[in-house]
């Protein structure tokens, strides 16, 4: 696999997710917010949220694609497509 493939994906995903949080009207903040009440001290902060989105790094976790799913009201299939690009 390319980098230049894989940062393509990156880009991809966080522009997926970008959309969804924005279709739900949360900002980074409140989406951040609302993982770490669902999954406690091991949420996901906005500024790793702002990297992701950004395609700056990866949502590679399994465990994050789905909180991420669950608070976004998406299924996981449709949350791991789309970060496999």
């Amino acid at each position: 696999i390319c980098v230049s493939a894989i940062s393509t994906s990156m880009n991809d995903f966080g522009t997926y997710l970008r959309n969804l949080r924005r279709s739900k009207g949360l900002g980074l903040r409140e989406l951040s917010l609302m993982v770490t009440t669902s999954t406690g001290p091991t949420g996901i902060t906005h500024a790793y949220l702002s990297l992701i989105e950004s395609g700056r790094k990866p949502a590679h976790s399994h465990q994050i694609l789905h909180v991420l799913a669950h608070t976004l009201s998406v299924s996981i299939i449709e949350m791991e497509m789309a970060s496999r690009g």
